[in-house]
């Protein structure tokens, strides 16, 4: 086996271990169950597709941080309003 060859086999197994941790990382950034709870709550009275809207599809998806996807669910609800205190505990 060539230098070349046992060169490309260390990069490919780097790669799948940088691919696992990446899907490892992105699994840990999924939606918080609160968010999901927000977006989808009978307490919202019609007011989820409103909310729904100010939440990037990065934050649905689980792409983003939950620091992230509690921002802008705060922030959208300030603009809609919205008590989420009494949204969660319901």
């Amino acid at each position: 086996m060539n230098d070349r060859r046992i060169g490309e086999i260390v990069d490919e197994v780097l790669m799948e271990q940088d691919a696992k941790a990446y899907r490892e990382m992105m699994k840990s950034l999924k939606i918080p169950d609160w968010v999901a709870k927000i977006l989808d709550s009978e307490g919202l009275e019609g007011e989820s597709e409103e909310l729904d809207y100010w939440i990037t599809p990065n934050v649905r998806d689980g792409k983003e941080s939950y620091r992230r996807a509690l921002c802008e669910v705060y922030i959208a609800s300030k603009h809609l309003d919205i008590d989420l205190v009494r949204v969660i505990r319901t």
